[in-house]
């Protein structure tokens, strides 16, 4: 077996990718014995890559979910090998990101930032909370990863199936905010998250994995809103504190090593008015429930009355 020795500056980048896992793997393609062809198998680009179970490292987080799988040969294998991986991540069963580093060509790959599930699918996701059994299956492209948000920087093709039993309870050091919604046939749901702060307002950003975002503005800190619960806020399209905004990604699609960043342009706005209950704060978290209509001119196109929202006070995730 080759041995590839990382540098400095590409060690960096990879653990960049998901902090909640060691993003390493080993070696070029696998010259294995027959009975040394572990039972998990991933396919890049056509080519198949055989795993077995101790190249595989989980966690569970409350809601959050995140598996990656070293590359490994052997049992034998070292507990820290060198190379490329993959790895996906997950929030209350929902498909949030995937990444992979390739030790043939030297490149980081990722989703795209912003409407992951456009080229890559997970299906048959199944995961029991009292035995901690995992499994899905996936399929799609991965895409190059860019400090410049640039695009078209290429792209691989992998597939596959996992299936793992009791994955461990860890703290996986990730941002467990989410929101989300029902309308209809039309559903919602954003735990991928931007926090911004200014002395007047805080905001935060919720981004589904098909495209879309929410934002929600609070005009105060969670503390200054106080201990009388509680609290009902309305809002429509003209306001500027304590309202909830709703936007489609219309951008070219790209996957960033950097931080996140949302550029207006890319984005279509939809004119929302309702309200939203704050039920629970804490120094924090704040948590609550939603209602409201989406236009799309003077059309109501979404109507909502079932929406919940919880943030925490610092967002680890991007």
């Amino acid at each position: 077996m080759q041995i590839v020795v990382i540098k400095k500056n590409q060690m960096k980048k990879l653990l960049f990718l998901i902090p909640a896992l060691l993003l390493l793997g080993c070696g070029n393609d696998p010259e294995v014995e027959p009975d040394e062809v572990g039972p998990l198998k991933i396919e890049i680009e056509g080519k198949a890559y055989h795993f077995f179970p101790e190249a595989v490292e989980a966690g569970v987080d409350e809601n959050n979910i995140s598996v990656f799988v070293h590359y490994a040969t052997k049992k034998t294998d070292p507990a820290f090998p060198v190379g490329y991986g993959v790895g996906w991540s997950f929030s209350n069963g929902h498909f949030t990101e995937a990444v992979m580093s390739y030790i043939e060509d030297g490149e980081n790959y990722g989703t795209y930032d912003f409407n992951p599930a456009e080229t890559f699918s997970i299906k048959n996701y199944r995961f029991d909370p009292d035995t901690r059994k995992l499994s899905f299956d996936y399929e799609g492209k991965l895409h190059g990863k860019s400090h410049e948000l640039k695009t078209n920087l290429g792209s691989i093709t992998i597939k596959g199936s996992i299936d793992l039993d009791n994955i461990p309870q860890k703290s996986l050091q990730s941002d467990k905010s989410y929101a989300t919604f029902h309308a209809g046939n039309f559903s919602f749901y954003g735990c991928k998250r931007i926090m911004e702060s200014t002395s007047e307002a805080t905001s935060h950003h919720l981004f589904s994995n098909d495209g879309y975002r929410l934002m929600f503005i609070f005009d105060r800190p969670f503390p200054q809103y106080g201990a009388t619960l509680p609290l009902t806020y309305e809002f429509d399209a003209q306001s500027t504190g304590n309202r909830i905004s709703f936007f489609q990604f219309t951008g070219t699609p790209y996957s960033s090593d950097v931080k996140i960043v949302i550029k207006p342009e890319d984005w279509k706005e939809y004119p929302c008015s309702g309200s939203f209950t704050i039920e629970e704060i804490t120094e924090d978290r704040i948590k609550g429930t939603f209602s409201m209509d989406i236009q799309d001119g003077d059309k109501v196109i979404h109507k909502t009355e079932d929406g919940e929202f919880l943030f925490r006070s610092k967002s680890t995730s991007m």
